[in-house]
């Protein structure tokens, strides 16, 4: 009995085998027949009935390509075991679909080639080849040591990728080698800026500066791979430290980055970056695009690398992003920070989200990277430009980690990020004698970050805005804390909640290990937090929807388990006695595992004036963004103090929540101090000063000395000259004059800048620096000019850049090799004089002038020139004899033919002329005599003979 029981059992299992295999034939054999001419990814992945495939005897899996004919959802493929996600409807898995109800949704199912070790780019440059024609690319080996048939090893590059050249008709046994993990295209980088600008209130970066001056970056190096940036960039001079593997093209792009980084602001407040006293390195994003050897950026201390640049959108787990993430292990802590591309309202072409406009366009897998830092842009007022590349990763995770001001491109924005990074690390080297990891630091950060958009995560900001000032207070204030997990263990903390706390933050972060290279889902570890209260109320944190349609991805968060991120986020609200922050480790198959948390609480109500900061300086008559911090909602009347006492309006009802306002400062030096008065509260903010920026200009260069002078400011008490030395802005002297006279025997700098001292003794805003050198003077002379009349008079008109010590102009034109005295003008008040010479010459007339000072030296302008053509002549040719070429000079500018015959009569030249002045070479002319003669219209109208020497 027991024995037919068993029968009948087998006899139903293996009918219902038989049905499926059946069921999958009759879709194969169809598909084979309706969809074989149209269907490229079938093509591109599937070996079809009648192909020809490789098979190697070393596969130990043979893979399926399933398309669906509706996304069918991640839970409901992995137990078939998801190999890759080529879009929301085809699939590489490891088994055929069995489930009943599941195959019903099967358009067909095919045995896979080994197309899906590639990226779809790749595929794609393939295609359009011929058999013979042979393509450069970037593999990944395995671990055998084998290299790899089939192909010619170009390079090989460290952690077991190498370049290599393929014939395509040797294509499907190059791909079918176990030894290649994956293949990609080579892609040309580009950057993501399209205008630069500068904005450091927006981020809270100038907050900092004033608040916390000892943060400057000082002895720590940040490395920009991409071209190199001008090091003798005024206000980067003096702190390029170079490590062999820099580009040898300048870019102007890759000036901004730096500028913005790590800028010293010597030319003026636009030059002036994060981490003004950082060094500077640089790697070239041409050789590769891979991380830099580990070895030297261990040798040039470089904790920082910035990344803005792209390779168009791609949504894969690539070989980079592998290798990124396996160097956040290995150096942990060096901070890699990409910008996340320009392309935010693009559709991707591949991956699960696929033909969705305005998601997952994130420009490079190496982007896709668990342990690196993205930041999107933002605008002055922290929305999100349509340009900004958006999330999610091509696996569902939250990209961009963070956004910050880029209004004109996300290059801007991972500049600015990769400064704030610095500061924060230079800020807990401070506190604590060590570098920070950097998975800590990138948890204080996305911790520390303003929440935008979308309440709580988002794929469009991220975890918010990056906030220099909260980053670096979460440190300053130790509100951070590590730990050690394996699977099954949990770590808890204990954290006591001051009163009156509206929210409490917690963000858990860690380095995760690299998955394998093209793998469906990134993460490996996987850590879970949560929250109790102190009524042992339980929160999780904010996770998004992966689902691939629009409206889902645009969703808010709610909460749950987090089983994609290697980041994730509480909040509780109205927070009170002790809370208890638990981290577990659910699955740690490559553990223990080390982690991060990062905590912050948020008042009940509050305002804070972040810019101006206390005794920082504002421009007088310029435009500046006011900025507050507050979570207090209606309005309020915004205005200004000189005195602290009379109040002048800026605005009325100005809304709390934008947190900005744009203010037109006053054109004045003095103290002043902002209030914003709601209904109940006035917030006053500490004393700021405003002040005009002084303009200096050059008065004279000469050989022995330059004169630097400005405009006296109203109120200013004596001025504070600047000269540029090794590296930034010194002290050079102070004076109550409106000019100062640089000795260059004793004095070497050239770039020059000043300020105005109030009388209460501060310090107004510093004028834009200028090098004299490069001002367009002579001595004393900004410019002479010498104008023909129709008269046959020439008017001669002298511009001075300085009075200073002159007595007398004397103006000359040259006769024969002599200069001759035309007449002398006293120097009175005015800067620029005219007189005319009645008689010149005609011909070409020399002028100069010659400047007498005070003390009886004789200083000497360039010389100008003048044509002059007699009321008898249409013609002037010139000089004769003649070395290497002539001058004909007309007096309108109409086409004409010249020739030039030699004595015998003979055409040795023809040429058309059509400009008032035209240059005739004749250095291939043997020496004699020579006629030009001018025609118009066939009639000969100028003739003169000349000499060639």
């Amino acid at each position: 009995m027991h024995t037919a029981i068993i029968f009948r059992y087998m006899t139903h299992i293996i009918a219902r085998s038989l049905w499926v295999l059946l069921f999958l034939y009759a879709s194969q054999s169809l598909q084979a027949r309706q969809a074989t001419g149209n269907d490229t990814l079938l093509q591109r992945y599937g070996v079809l009935p009648a192909a020809k495939t490789v098979q190697d005897s070393s596969h130990k899996s043979v893979f399926y390509l399933v398309k669906f004919r509706v996304y069918p959802g991640v839970s409901s493929l992995q137990s078939y075991g998801i190999v890759k996600t080529i879009n929301r409807f085809y699939y590489i898995l490891q088994q055929p679909v069995r489930d009943t109800a599941l195959l019903r949704n099967v358009v067909y199912t095919y045995v896979a080639n080994d197309n899906w070790k590639c990226s779809e780019g790749l595929l794609q440059r393939l295609e359009k080849l011929r058999a013979a024609d042979s393509l450069a690319l970037q593999v990944q080996l395995d671990s055998s040591g084998q290299q790899p048939a089939f192909c010619s090893v170009q390079r090989v590059l460290a952690g077991r990728f190498a370049v290599v050249k393929v014939k395509q008709a040797d294509w499907p046994r190059f791909i079918s080698q176990p030894v290649i993990r994956f293949a990609d295209a080579l892609r040309k980088p580009k950057t993501e800026i399209i205008i630069p600008s500068n904005d450091m209130t927006l981020n809270r970066v100038s907050t900092v500066q004033q608040l916390y001056p000892n943060l400057q970056g000082q002895n720590m190096t940040v490395s920009l791979k991409e071209n190199i940036f001008d090091t003798t960039d005024t206000d980067l001079t003096g702190r390029y430290t170079d490590g062999g593997i820099a580009a040898t093209q300048v870019d102007i792009h890759a000036t901004i980055m730096a500028t913005i980084i790590a800028g010293a602001g010597n030319t003026g407040p636009e030059g002036r970056g994060a981490a003004v006293r950082a060094r500077l390195t640089s790697s070239d994003f041409n050789t590769s695009l891979l991380p830099d050897d580990a070895a030297l950026y261990g040798q040039l201390h470089v904790r920082v690398q910035n990344h803005s640049y792209g390779t168009g959108i791609e949504n894969y787990y690539g070989a980079e992003a592998v290798a990124y993430d396996q160097q956040a292990l290995s150096m942990d802590t060096l901070l890699h920070v990409f910008s996340s591309g320009n392309d935010g309202n693009q559709a991707p072409t591949d991956g699960m989200y696929s033909g969705i406009a305005g998601v997952a366009n994130l420009s490079g897998t190496y982007k896709q990277a668990k342990n690196v830092l993205v930041a999107g842009g933002t605008d002055g007022e922290n929305n999100l430009p349509a340009l900004s590349a958006k999330g999610p990763a091509y696996d569902g995770r939250v990209k961009p980690e963070l956004v910050a001001y880029g209004l004109d491109g996300t290059s801007n924005a991972a500049a600015l990020t990769s400064g704030i990074a610095t500061l924060v690390q230079d800020a807990y080297i401070q506190q604590y004698g060590r570098t920070p990891a950097a998975a800590l630091l990138k948890t204080i950060l996305i911790n520390s970050a303003d929440d935008i958009g979308t309440p709580q995560v988002d794929y469009q900001t991220g975890f918010g805005a990056i906030n220099a000032l909260k980053a670096i207070n979460t440190v300053k204030e130790q509100r951070a804390a590590s730990g050690v997990v394996a699977t099954g263990a949990t770590q808890d903390f204990f954290i006591n909640v001051p009163a009156g706390m509206q929210q409490l933050k917690v963000t858990l972060g860690w380095a995760d290990p690299a998955a394998a290279v093209n793998a469906p889902k990134a993460l490996v570890n996987d850590l879970d937090l949560w929250v109790t209260d102190n009524s042992n109320i339980r929160y999780d944190p904010w996770v998004l929807s992966t689902y691939p349609a629009a409206d889902s991805l645009l969703a808010q968060a709610r909460r749950g388990r987090d089983t994609l991120n290697n980041t994730e986020q509480v909040t509780v609200d109205n927070p009170s006695g002790g809370v208890f922050i638990h981290v577990n480790g659910r699955a740690v198959p490559r553990g223990p595992q080390t982690f991060y948390i990062a905590y912050e609480f948020i008042p009940r109500q509050y305002f804070r004036w972040d810019n101006p900061a206390p005794q920082s300086n504002l421009s007088a008559g310029t435009n500046v963004p006011l900025r507050w911090a507050t979570n207090l909602s209606g309005s309020g009347d915004l205005s200004y103090s000189r005195d602290s006492i009379t109040w002048q309006p800026i605005a009325l009802n100005q809304l709390l929540a934008t947190g900005t306002y744009n203010w037109q400062t006053p054109g004045t030096f003095s103290k002043a101090w902002l209030r914003m008065q709601t209904t109940d509260t006035t917030y006053t903010s500490a004393a700021f000063y405003i002040s005009p920026a002084p303009e200096l200009h050059v008065g004279f260069d000469c050989a022995d000395s330059t004169l630097l002078y400005w405009p006296a400011v109203p109120g200013a008490d004596e001025y504070e000259v600047y000269a540029l030395g090794a590296q930034f802005l010194e002290t050079y002297l102070r004076t109550r004059d409106t000019f100062v006279l640089i000795p260059k025997q004793s004095v070497s700098a050239t770039w020059f800048a000043v300020s105005a001292i109030h009388p209460d003794g501060w310090t107004g805003i510093k004028s834009y620096g200028l090098d004299y050198r490069n001002q367009g003077l002579s001595c004393y002379v900004s410019s002479l000019l010498a104008d023909p009349q129709d008269n046959a008079q020439v008017r001669l008109t002298l511009s001075l850049g300085s009075l200073y010590n002159l007595k007398t102009i004397w103006w000359e034109r040259l006769s024969g090799n002599t200069f001759m005295q035309l007449q002398s003008t006293p120097v009175s008040g005015s800067n620029d004089y005219t007189i005319s010479d009645t008689s010149p010459q005609e011909g070409v007339n020399y002028y100069r002038v010659r400047l007498e000072t005070q003390d009886g030296r004789m200083l000497y302008s360039d010389t100008v020139q003048a044509l002059i053509i007699g009321p008898a002549n249409a013609f002037l040719l010139f000089p004769n004899p003649a070395t290497t070429s002539l001058q004909l000079v007309s007096r309108e500018p109409l086409e004409r033919t010249c020739q030039i015959v030699d004595m015998s009569g003979r055409l040795v030249r023809r040429l058309i002329v059509d400009n008032l002045q035209e240059s005739i070479d004749v250095s291939a002319l043997a020496p004699g005599g020579y006629v030009l003669a001018v025609y118009e219209g066939g009639k000969r109208v100028f003739v003169r003979r000349f000499v060639k020497l």
